[in-house]
């Protein structure tokens, strides 16, 4: 960009580590369409089919929320697995991971899935980052992805989102 060679000339495509709602900062403090047209990949921050309240609530606290859904379903997954374990003992949490995010009864909050944990239910959470479903080797089998890009404004704009399923 000092060199006369920004995202005005040449094409630049980048991941999810520069995308910043104050990026346009750390490059131009007095001129954030310096950053206009740079453009990226990056884990959805509010995927479409993702459940409950989670990213309105999560907007009002003004930090930037890539990752933070799949960190909050990331805790409930392992809560609702502990309490399936009636164990906090990792090797029997970890046995009831997949359980928790496949079949069973649809639930999206930790209360509603916790209250038919306790009933007996099989469940199936689908949260903040959308629906969830480990493989049988614990690993997510569907991905949300955003293509976005900065505006004259410096602020983060998601053009389309990807969803990848079965990976």
């Amino acid at each position: 960009i000092e060199k006369g060679l920004g995202p005005d000339k040449i094409a630049m495509y980048t991941a999810d580590g520069m995308q910043d709602k104050n990026f346009w900062k750390k490059v131009d403090p007095a001129n954030p369409a310096v950053v206009k047209g740079i453009k990226g990949t990056a884990p959805a921050a509010v995927p479409t089919g993702a459940k409950g309240t989670f990213g309105t609530e999560f907007a009002k606290t003004g930090i930037t929320p890539i990752f933070s859904s799949y960190f909050y379903d990331c805790a409930l997954v392992t809560a609702l697995a502990a309490q399936e374990a009636k164990s906090d003992d990792p090797a029997k949490i970890a046995q009831h991971m997949i359980d928790v995010t496949t079949g069973g009864e649809k639930c999206s909050t930790f209360k509603a899935c916790k209250d038919l944990v306790d009933a007996g239910k099989d469940i199936d959470y689908d949260g903040a980052s959308g629906p969830l479903e480990f493989s049988d080797k614990g690993e997510p089998t569907t991905g949300n992805y955003d293509q976005w890009s900065y505006d004259a404004k410096g602020a983060v704009v998601t053009e389309a989102e990807q969803i990848i399923a079965k990976i």
